[in-house]
């Protein structure tokens, strides 16, 4: 095969390709362009842009096929669509943190934090916070139905669902087996509008809404608690006094579930994307992608024990990221 002797000039470029990106999905073209097409012009005076400038712009959006432009009319492609995925926080901001990536490097630390002078849920307004809900519900629509195949969940009556956000796993799982009744724990600003998502899923009357912070307690009566994609935005130190807060409120005989993203192996078909995440995942929160084994390290220096670990099969590919990976724990 013969080798790209352009490839890491063309790597070096990827700047231009993320801003025009994260631009468009801030512009709101996946809601501007229409199957119809609009005109260029048109376009440019709505968003009050210059129309040479924005058509260059364009070229770069229709060369990786996330638009069409045809006789000066721009229409969507089966891409189009994803603009909406980019809108939010992690993504829009991130781009800004990682001038600090030098210092991060150096330090260790977040370059979120350097360059917004406080940490990322901090530097959230409502708006925001939401926003980075609403993307991690839609991201997990993927993979969130056939996960409930890798675990026996009927097996509990009472499931408790720390940083649940607004409920969306919980109510899925709910609306899945009556018998359950649940607790939906997050931060108060979190869970403010969950009634309205647990009512989607006709489990209202089954859940208890509880605002609280789970470095200081979750609540106490649960026979299955989870972790859903949350522990991969802390350090392992941070990660290691929420699983012991977890530890220390839950019935001895209750157990723990963990379910998040783990590091491939190089030779897996999204190792890129996998090492990609996980500098952001550093830049953004100083937490990181785990491989199976430091997932297993972690539990292990935690109050909790590890029971089981699942990873999924390459036939559950998450947004963007893959495998998954659940351990289930219960106290030492």
């Amino acid at each position: 095969m013969k080798k790209d002797i352009h490839k890491v000039y063309t790597l070096a470029q990827g700047y231009v390709t993320a801003k025009v990106v994260l631009l468009a999905g801030e512009y709101e073209l996946d809601k501007l362009i229409t199957t119809d097409g609009i005109k260029t012009l048109k376009l440019a005076q709505y968003l009050n842009l210059n129309e040479e400038a924005l058509k260059r712009f364009l070229r770069v959006l229709e060369a990786h096929e996330i638009i069409s432009i045809v006789d000066g009319s721009v229409y969507r492609t089966e891409l189009t669509e994803q603009l909406a995925r980019v809108r939010t926080p992690h993504l829009m901001k991130a781009y800004q943190a990682f001038d600090e990536l030098e210092y991060m490097l150096k330090t260790h630390q977040p370059a979120w934090n350097k360059k917004f002078g406080q940490d990322f849920y901090s530097t959230l307004n409502q708006g925001e916070l939401n926003q980075f809900s609403d993307w991690c519900r839609q991201s997990g629509h993927a993979w969130l139905g056939r996960l409930f195949e890798l675990y026996n969940f009927s097996a509990y009556q009472r499931i408790v669902d720390v940083a649940g956000a607004q409920g969306h796993l919980l109510g899925s799982l709910l609306k899945l087996h009556p018998h359950q009744t649940g607790i939906l724990f997050d931060l108060p600003l979190v869970v403010q509008k969950a009634d309205m998502t647990l009512s989607n899923y006709d489990c209202l009357d089954r859940v208890g809404v509880v605002g609280g912070d789970f470095f200081q307690a979750v609540p106490e009566d649960g026979e299955l608690y989870i972790l859903c994609r949350t522990l991969l935005n802390w350090s392992d130190k941070d990660a290691i006094k929420i699983l012991n807060v977890c530890a220390r409120c839950m019935p001895q005989n209750a157990k723990l579930l963990i379910i998040d993203f783990m590091l491939p192996p190089k030779s897996d078909p999204h190792y890129l994307r996998a090492v990609l995440n996980d500098l952001n995942l550093m830049a953004n929160w100083n937490s990181l992608t785990r491989t199976k084994q430091e997932w297993l390290n972690l539990v292990d220096k935690s109050q909790l024990k590890v029971c089981k670990a699942v990873v999924s099969d390459s036939s559950l590919m998450p947004e963007l990221f893959a495998p998954m990976i659940l351990v289930e724990c219960q106290n030492k």
